[in-house]
């Protein structure tokens, strides 16, 4: 018997190969003549054809797509994962280091890389004791245009004054003294300036409450007592109230201020000023805390 060796085809640059179906042959004259009539009432074999590269090897292309495929998705899964367990780690550990606030609850973070956290700043209602002195007093007016008008008019005569509101009326004041016998002679000594009538009568600050830190309070508690030993020791309408007994008041300021900041600037801005005039403006300011 005789194998049939496989038929090798070349078409448009690629080869291929096909396989006939092996057949035993006999020598014998009879065996040939049947194996020529199977083969003339059998119908054509089928070629089976095996693709080749041109190189003789599989396409390496395709494989490997297919290995880097799981890789791919195992690198893209732990990136994902990573970036959620490293969010929620960072989230538990800005909630345990913060500091809780004064209710208990825990303050916002505005965001991770902020230089500072927002504190929750305490404060208490606190009862101002009222400053009550001898007030220089230059017109009431119903309205706060007239009051404004009259002002003027005073300020071109070079006196100094400010509108002070009760309720519906507004008060032209030129200053302050511990007594109505020192208010009079003030009063006189200001109306040289301009021919002008002014009037002389007890006044006091409105008493009520304000909320303010524990600092604040300790402040305004030394501020109260600068302005009543200041004011006593007021003699005249124009000498001021010195600047060392000034600093200390304005270097003890606490650091964080919120409702006082206003009488602050009223103290360091009238520096200078009679202390008649000066002690009026601190005076306005202060009744002004509550509102």
């Amino acid at each position: 018997m005789e194998k049939k060796k496989p038929i090798l085809v070349e078409k448009n640059g690629k080869k291929w190969t096909y396989k006939l179906p092996t057949e035993e042959f006999s020598s014998s004259p009879e065996e040939s003549a049947a194996a020529q009539e199977k083969h003339e009432q059998d119908k054509l074999p089928v070629l089976t054809a095996l693709k080749k590269s041109k190189k003789g090897f599989p396409n390496k292309k395709n494989q490997k797509s297919i290995q880097l495929k799981p890789l791919l998705m195992a690198v893209i899964s732990a990136v994902i994962i990573g970036s959620v367990l490293g969010f929620i780690l960072i989230r538990m550990f800005v909630q345990v280091d913060s500091p809780p606030s004064a209710n208990g609850g825990v303050p916002t973070v505005g965001g991770i890389n902020d230089a500072e956290t927002s504190m929750t700043v305490t404060t208490e209602s606190y009862q101002i004791e009222p400053l009550q002195s001898y007030i220089i007093q230059a017109g009431i007016f119903s309205e706060e245009a007239n009051a404004v008008e009259w002002q003027e008019k005073y300020t071109d005569l070079d006196i100094k004054t400010i509108i002070w509101q009760r309720e519906d009326q507004y008060f032209l004041l030129a200053g302050v003294a511990p007594t109505k016998e020192l208010g009079q002679s003030i009063s006189e000594s200001i109306s040289q300036q301009g021919n002008v009538d002014l009037y002389v009568k007890e006044w006091s600050t409105t008493e009520g409450e304000v909320e303010l830190t524990k600092e604040e309070v300790q402040w305004i508690d030394s501020f109260h007592s600068f302005w009543q030993t200041e004011l006593t020791n007021q003699l005249n309408a124009t000498d001021p109230i010195t600047s060392d007994k000034i600093q200390p008041l304005i270097e003890s300021v606490p650091k964080e201020t919120h409702s006082i900041n206003k009488l602050v600037e009223t103290l360091n801005e009238t520096s200078g000023e009679p202390a008649s005039q000066q002690l009026l403006r601190l005076m306005h300011e202060y009744e002004i805390l509550q509102k």
